[in-house]
């Protein structure tokens, strides 16, 4: 089960790097990175740029102009591949326990996670019972 996380950012260069390595530390092979920023003025774009040459297997970014969070979150998930979907804030990290493991189990019933202080919990269905609603 392949996990897509999404950061859009504007102008995010003082915790960029911060949000970027704690999806990196995630103990989970089957997960990507989807990065939005097309506007920024800071050095974002030189972050987004590091790390996209020395991760392209797990990062992808997405250099286009956006009109806000909500725009480039969708513009995100047309982008994403995974079977589940998070939101990542650019000031944001990812505990370093978020669980993203549980997904390689029999009992994948739930991820939990620890994202901006808050936990969440995800109900993630089985395929079959996806394909009956």
């Amino acid at each position: 089960m392949k996990i897509s996380v999404i950061i859009t950012v504007f102008n995010g260069e003082k915790y960029l790097r911060k949000a970027i390595d704690s999806f990196l530390s995630q103990q989970y092979d089957e997960k990507e990175l989807i990065i939005v920023d097309g506007k920024s003025t800071d050095g974002s774009h030189e972050i987004i740029a590091d790390y996209k040459t020395r991760f392209p297997h797990l990062i992808k970014w997405i250099n286009q102009p956006d009109t806000g969070i909500s725009n480039g979150r969708n513009i995100a998930l047309q982008n994403a591949t995974g079977d589940i979907v998070g939101f990542l804030g650019a000031d944001d990290f990812l505990h370093e326990d978020l669980g993203m493991r549980s997904c390689d189990t029999e009992d994948n019933s739930y991820l939990s996670g620890y994202v901006a202080g808050k936990i969440m919990e995800a109900i993630l269905e089985n395929k079959n019972k996806t394909n009956k609603q």
